[in-house]
């Protein structure tokens, strides 16, 4: 999975304790997700721990109003925060 990390998602990847690996795991099989009123996508994915990591990324409205992840110019996924649930 081809993934732009914004500054401050590799901030929070530090101050949070969570990986790369992790965002790809929720972003490739999400057990929910939906748009914001911020402009992202939110994508929670639960681990074997029991601990759940949301995942935003930016997002677009397409064509016919539907509000998609937006790619940058070289065709990767923009995710600008994450977080642990409860956290």
């Amino acid at each position: 999975m081809r993934l732009y990390l914004t500054r401050h998602v590799r901030e929070r990847m530090e101050q949070r304790a969570f990986t790369r690996a992790e965002i790809e795991q929720v972003l490739q099989a999400p057990v929910l997700s939906y748009p914001t009123p911020q402009g992202s996508i939110q994508y929670e994915g639960t681990f074997s721990t029991g601990r759940t990591l949301k995942v935003w990324v930016v997002a677009v409205e397409d064509e016919s109003g539907q509000v998609v992840p937006k790619l940058d110019p070289s065709g990767r996924l923009i995710v600008k925060s994450a977080a642990w649930k409860g956290e």
